[in-house]
């Protein structure tokens, strides 16, 4: 094993110098300041002559780039692709169809029966279509797509948008689409979230938070993939086998403004869904949601099972499961006080229930999935 602190070179991409770029950057990071030997040089490499130049002084290369990819081959160096490229190279994968089936998912949850996907020009887009078409039929529901250019003809998009039912669950490809939709959207008198939902994918706080409204997205978790990357190169540089490449899951749906609004068609039903979802967290009853809206148990039961496919009881499980899956991943929350913060009277009865649903305990659960940076 090589121990001297020869820098790991991560090539930028500089047109994309923020969002799950920077994220992945900083899952690199963690990892060369956890295992000591390394520095790391992170730039874009100019011309040919002078790359080679740079890359003759490094022990290893994270790289986006096909051109850089081969050179670095040429001279015998160590090197691997950022995730999410479309050339042949070692690679730490995200888990696109994942992706589209958490999408689909998320956005059946909150009622939608109408649902597109808009941006499936590139091959990883998709293969989150087909996760996101396949998870959709699975619940009864055919998804529709846009084919519009991922550059340009805006015309044909608009002209879709224009046309979509509300109201609809529209999934972009990525968070820089969604936004592009929204604005489209708002150029057309369509409201967000109200007449069509919007989904976007990374989590990029630029194009996520400094938005009105707030697009929802899918965490694909690039600190994470950035870590693996990274152990991957070092595994490549030392000379160790580097067997099938790492699939990298989504995290979970981070929500804003831009999908908080039911969309079922029965107000009645929204309005108990919505109810159910504020009070998860505390000692709550089926007869309790009867207290609120109008309906016989019978006839919430069947709304329920009809747009939903469970019961208002497994939905209130749902919830906590969820809130709990949250905790255990991107927090340090002791065990019980995760079981408190999800409504439940004790850590037995949470510890039952969660493994029942997941297979596994609350704490072999955090161990699995917890990010290797998480703080």
């Amino acid at each position: 094993m090589r121990m001297a602190r020869d820098p790991m070179i991560v090539h930028v991409r500089t047109s994309q110098p923020f969002g799950s770029w920077s994220r992945f950057l900083r899952g690199v990071g963690r990892f060369a300041l956890e295992h000591g030997r390394w520095s790391l040089r992170v730039g874009s490499v100019p011309g040919a002559a002078e790359g080679a130049a740079e890359l003759a002084g490094a022990a290893g290369l994270i790289t986006w780039d096909a051109g850089l990819y081969a050179r670095a081959q040429a001279i015998g160096l160590p090197a691997v692709a950022a995730y999410n490229v479309e050339f042949d190279a070692p690679r730490v994968a995200l888990n696109d169809a994942r992706v589209g089936a958490t999408a689909a998912e998320y956005l059946l949850r909150l009622g939608h029966r109408r649902l597109t996907m808009w941006g499936v020009d590139r091959v990883w887009a998709r293969r989150r279509w087909e996760g996101f078409d396949r998870a959709a039929r699975a619940r009864g529901v055919r998804p529709d797509r846009i084919d519009a250019a991922w550059s340009g003809g805006e015309d044909q998009l608009s002209d879709r948008l224009a046309a979509l039912p509300a109201p609809t669950g529209l999934f972009a490809a990525n968070d820089g689409q969604a936004r592009r939709a929204i604005r489209l959207l708002h150029g057309l008198g369509r409201r967000v979230p109200e007449d069509v939902a919007v989904l976007g994918v990374d989590n990029n706080p630029v194009d996520c938070e400094f938005h009105q409204p707030g697009i929802s997205s899918v965490d694909t978790d690039p600190e994470r993939a950035g870590y693996e990357t990274a152990s991957l190169l070092e595994a490549m540089i030392n000379g160790r086998p580097i067997g099938r490449p790492l699939v990298v899951p989504p995290r979970r749906v981070v929500e804003r403004d831009s999908t908080r609004y039911l969309g079922f068609d029965d107000p009645l039903l929204s309005e108990a869904v919505a109810w159910l979802r504020a009070h998860a967290f505390e000692p709550v009853r089926v007869a309790d949601v009867l207290n609120v809206v109008p309906l016989s148990r019978r006839r919430l039961e069947q709304l329920f099972r009809e747009q939903l496919g469970h019961s208002p009881g497994e939905e209130v499980r749902r919830v906590r499961m969820a809130r709990a899956r949250t905790l255990l991943i991107e927090s340090r929350v002791e065990l019980i006080d995760v079981a408190v913060r999800c409504g439940f009277a004790s850590l037995s009865s949470f510890s039952q229930t969660f493994k029942r649903e997941h297979g596994v305990s609350p704490g072999r659960y955090r161990k699995a999935h917890a990010s290797p940076i998480a703080g």
